[in-house]
């Protein structure tokens, strides 16, 4: 056991005191690393980390019954307060596509969910697993802040996200650590192809959670052996590249040489690849996962591997020449690390907090309304035939309020209330509040309404940006607020 088991990283600039080495708990609850163990194996494996001090422990609401689990142990033990725990959101769990949502709308949702599976009244360190790039992140921040204001969660966390969307990110709210693949052979987030995240948390203040340190497996005694890493159930030789057939082979004699400087240390493969995390600075928390007693004792233990200077440096050159065959990610989620968010579109200034903005785009038959992300939003069919109004009317009225008619938008003043109008012919129309003033549409009686109530902030996450600037230039060019 290592002879400091107390030692202890920050967690971000504001953030608490977390063990050095972190215990992943995804192989404990899924079948892609092979078959599942029983409840009381998987028990002991959790009592065994708490007695040693690992006792900063990562799941996610994906991980099978891994909450579950979790859950249960704390019911058994009463030692919830003696572990940090984080778990995760985004993936949609029936999803067989692995279908992100990352929206401020389903953040609470899953957070609730998993809340209640935990049987916990707050989640230490709460991370949006994966981002949806249609989704800007300042929705995603904006519900984790606010989980945070009611007591749900003690820490925001993101997880493989560029730096762009971290630094917007942390402009809505200081998030404690993001979590990203790193490892020896695994070094993306030093440099370009990973948009030097590792720099950027460096800056910003914020920690970071390096998954999967031992490459899901490869930096093992087993692997350099040529063994297999798992049993018939195991996934990974059908879907990781580095351990399909033809790849498998070369990497285990790149493995077995890495060995030989573990040789050097008196440890294994696998406590170098964790040291060597360590030694990248007091900002990184590597944490390996197994389903194996003896092995994530053996992870624990790389606390007490040293490294000097010229060893880091050793090691370094090593991987840095290495000929890693394949990629670390099956080509299919490729798209899903360190991933850029749509920008999120604000109000022009004059319009925030005091009127809502809405901007129809018509696909076929239906429109298509987007709003603030707080608005409550509701789909009418009303008979608008008695009330139309002329042309010439609206148009006076909009000279009034110096808002020029070139492009379709609907404005409520004073109740916040917007009306687009579309007909089902597909021609976009025009309505200014809720008495049913419009133009068009006079051979249709019968329109579509689409009805907001908005709160000030920003327009939502489907606003094309070229209608947007239509809008903007539009609008842009007034001189007096609508009041």
């Amino acid at each position: 056991m290592p002879s400091n088991p107390a030692s202890l990283r920050k967690l971000g600039k504001n953030g608490p005191s977390v063990p050095a080495v972190g215990f992943g708990l995804m192989g404990l609850s899924l079948e892609s690393y092979g078959t599942i163990s029983g409840d009381e194996e998987r028990f002991a494996i959790l009592d065994r980390a708490y007695e040693i001090g690992a006792r900063f422990w990562d799941s996610a609401d994906l991980y099978g019954d891994s909450e579950e689990l979790v859950g249960e142990w704390f019911r058994r033990t009463g030692k919830r307060d003696e572990i940090f725990f984080a778990t995760k959101f985004g993936f949609l769990k029936d999803s067989k596509t692995y279908e992100i949502d990352s929206s401020g709308e389903y953040c609470k949702k899953a957070c609730a969910e998993s809340l209640k599976r935990l049987g916990i009244e707050s989640i230490d360190l709460y991370y949006m697993h994966h981002a949806n790039p249609k989704t800007p992140i300042e929705e995603t921040m904006r519900a984790l802040a606010e989980l945070i204001a009611e007591g749900k969660i003690k820490y925001i966390g993101l997880s493989a996200v560029s730096s762009s969307t971290l630094r917007r990110a942390c402009k809505i709210a200081s998030v404690a650590a993001i979590q990203v693949e790193y490892s020896p052979f695994v070094r993306d987030a030093e440099g370009p192809a990973g948009t030097d995240l590792l720099a950027t948390c460096r800056e910003l203040g914020v920690a970071v959670i390096a998954a999967m340190p031992l490459g899901r497996g490869m930096i093992t005694s087993t692997f350099a052996r040529g063994e297999a890493v798992g049993d018939s159930k195991d996934q990974r030789v059908h879907v990781m590249p580095r351990f399909m057939e033809g790849n498998r082979e070369k990497n285990a004699k790149l493995v077995s040489q890495f060995s030989t400087l573990a040789d050097k240390k008196a440890c294994t493969p696998s406590q170098l690849a964790i040291a060597w995390l360590l030694k990248q600075g007091d900002d990184i928390i590597p944490i390996p996962g197994t389903k194996k007693l003896k092995y994530m004792e053996e992870d624990w233990a790389s606390l007490d591997v040293h490294l000097t200077d010229e060893d880091e440096a050793e090691i370094r050159r090593f991987v840095e020449t290495a000929e890693v065959s394949g990629h670390y990610m099956p080509p299919q989620f490729a798209s899903y690390t360190f991933t850029d968010t749509a920008e999120e579109v604000t109000l022009p200034t004059w319009v925030e907090g005091h009127d809502a903005l809405l901007i129809s785009v018509v696909q076929r038959r239906s429109a298509t309304l987007f709003c603030n992300q707080k608005a409550e939003t509701h789909n009418y069919g009303m008979d608008f035939g008695a009330r139309q109004q002329s042309a010439s009317s609206i148009n006076q009225w909009l000279h009034q309020k110096n808002l020029p008619l070139s492009y379709p938008f609907g404005l409520r003043l004073a109740k916040r209330q917007a009306l687009v109008l579309t007909s089902p012919q597909g021609r976009q129309e025009l309505c200014y509040n809720d008495e049913g003033l419009f133009i068009g549409a006079k051979s249709q009686p019968s329109v579509a309404l689409q009805l907001a109530r908005v709160a000030p902030g920003a327009v939502g996450s489907n606003v094309q940006s070229w209608l947007y600037l239509k809008l903007r230039i539009t609008l842009g060019v007034t001189s007096a607020r609508p009041g």
